[in-house]
């Protein structure tokens, strides 16, 4: 009974060792000694990045604004003032947001000026910039959407709310 639990010891020590001795995992594809090739993120800002901010900078402001507000507003893009060096067509901005805001469902877009009536109109000015950070083996990009909305009616400045959109460009 010994012998065995001796035996048995001594192959499980064996197999434990060899088991440590490997390679490691093998991966289809891949050689030791090659290095991965770097996979070079997308620079470009476009349709889905603004998707993507427009989504996150209205969701706080329309928030913000239903606290003391009723009814479902018009945002009523007045100006866009694009500081990065992407053209942004107005016709695809107007699309983002009518999106973002038939999938919230708690206010309407336009970029026309509107008739006032008794819909509550919030006049916006969305501020696209750009700053580049430059490391040793990295490039940043952020891209800044801000967005201020006013009253339309007296002018006064309700909110404003900003995202930022890292992006890494391998130099």
């Amino acid at each position: 009974m010994i012998q065995r639990l001796k035996t048995a010891t001594l192959i499980a020590l064996v197999l434990i060792a060899s088991s440590a001795c490997t390679r490691g995992i093998s991966i289809p594809g891949f050689r030791r000694g090659e290095k991965a090739a770097a996979q070079r993120v997308a620079w470009q800002y476009g349709a889905n990045d603004l998707r993507i901010q427009a989504t996150k900078v209205n969701k706080k402001l329309i928030e913000n604004w239903l606290e003391g507000h009723e009814g479902k507003p018009l945002l009523y893009i007045a100006e866009v003032d694009n500081r990065t060096d992407w053209h942004i067509d107005t016709e695809m901005l107007q699309d983002i947001f009518t999106n973002v805001a038939i999938n919230d469902g708690r206010y309407d877009v336009t970029m026309e000026e509107p008739d006032t009536g008794d819909i509550p109109v919030l006049r916006a000015t969305i501020l696209l910039t750009k700053k580049a950070t430059k490391l040793k083996y990295f490039e940043y990009e952020d891209y800044i959407m801000t967005i201020t909305v006013f009253d339309n009616d007296n002018q006064q400045k309700i909110d404003s709310a900003w995202d930022i959109l890292r992006k890494r460009v391998e130099i």
